[in-house]
């Protein structure tokens, strides 16, 4: 993904989050170094319609490169019982449910067959290897919404964290194997992961030849790979992924916005935060150097307009400046953890469990179908 459909996806769906929590507490609690979030909200919100502009039109030209045809808008009406929203998207055509439902058999299909060979590095998010509503429905080349069917965001996302899960789980039980660790069947322990360094560790395993065995084979290797890649920090978003949409107590706000700038700084300039002194808006290293000029610099061999330079400038000094108050040595950190038994991850502080049985999400389906009559598909449970 590039570099503007990474931070502009971040923008919208946890930059909002961030500005109204902030808000919030300010409310409450009158806590004055909240009006540097609430002044900054208004150009914040400036620099984000202009990265929405050069992403649509970025998007907006390549259809028009591949299709050398003009864009139209979706089409967005009622269906015909005047209460549900229908969206009938130009140059699509019209299906019927059941070759839609041949097709959400066969991606089901596709997406079990995927977890034949989940691979032996974790990975957070395996969309490469999952079709899901999107792939469907462009195969097709038809409707998303319709008087007789209809797809809930929620459940989607749903089955894709649970085939992420299973994945996951899978990933992890081939760097076991490839170490040549067995584990019993009764065993079980927690994987635990700090963010400062992204390292696998292992508690509640009685074992500690076992631990270390199982902490070396899951962490080998990660000091050579790219940051994005180590396994503790797929592992760690892979955690996050699972938790943010359901109250999951490990996940704060402070600690995702904490931990979310010092990735980014430290992807793209190779420094992490903790290992520096703050100085108002910006972190000194120890040898004198500024995060914030360093920052700022590296957008330039990313991007090569003067609009876009501009743009991501001035988002990051926005993200250095909401970090400003923290610190970044102290033990306030979002340090995430999963519990490991029966050869599969367990969601641990929320009542939802991928790693378990999944009725919440053929519940949520189910609901979310009843409520109109209209039909709805899924591509994995």
């Amino acid at each position: 993904m590039s570099q503007i459909n990474k931070l502009f996806s971040f923008s919208y769906k946890n930059v909002s989050y961030f500005l109204k929590s902030r808000r919030s507490a300010h409310n409450t609690l009158n806590a004055p170094h909240f009006n540097a979030a609430d002044a900054s909200a208004t150009k914040l919100s400036e620099t984000l319609n202009k990265l929405n502009e050069i992403a649509l039109n970025k998007r907006n030209s390549k259809v028009q490169q591949d299709t050398k045809q003009e864009i139209t808008p979706d089409v967005v009406t009622y269906s015909k019982n005047k209460q549900s929203k229908a969206c009938y998207l130009p140059n699509r055509k019209t299906v019927s449910l059941e070759t839609l439902e041949n097709s959400f058999s066969s991606a089901k299909n596709s997406n079990l067959k995927a977890l034949e060979n989940p691979g032996s590095s974790i990975v957070a998010n395996n969309q490469n290897k999952y079709r899901g509503v999107a792939n469907v429905i462009n195969d097709l080349n038809t409707h998303f919404l319709t008087d007789e069917y209809y797809f809930n965001g929620r459940v989607s996302d749903a089955e894709k964290t649970a085939f992420d899960r299973k994945m996951v789980s899978g990933q992890i039980e081939n760097i076991l194997k490839e170490h040549d660790i067995e584990l019993s069947s009764d065993f079980s322990c927690e994987f635990v992961i700090d963010p400062d360094n992204y390292r696998i560790t292992v508690e509640n395993c009685e074992n500690q030849e076992l631990k270390e065995k199982i902490e070396q084979a899951l962490n080998d290797g990660d000091e050579n790979k790219d940051f994005a890649d180590r396994n503790g920090r797929n592992l760690y978003n892979h955690i996050y992924l699972s938790g943010k949409d359901y109250k999951n107590s490990q996940i704060t706000h402070d600690g995702q916005l904490k931990r979310y700038v010092n990735d980014l700084v430290q992807e793209k300039i190779g420094i992490n935060l903790k290992d520096c002194k703050n100085v108002g808006d910006d972190f000194i290293t120890s040898d004198g150097q500024s995060v914030k000029e360093l920052f700022l610099k590296q957008v330039e061999e990313e991007e090569n307009t003067t609009d876009n330079i501009r743009s991501f400038k001035e988002l990051r000094s926005f993200y250095l400046s909401q970090v400003k108050y923290f610190d970044f040595t102290d033990n306030n950190k979002q340090v995430l953890r999963i519990s490991f038994s029966e050869n599969s991850l367990h969601d641990i502080g929320q009542q939802e469990d991928f790693g378990g049985n999944l009725e919440f999400i053929h519940e949520m389906a189910s609901v979310s179908g009843a409520k109109d009559s209209r039909k709805t598909f899924t591509c994995f449970i």
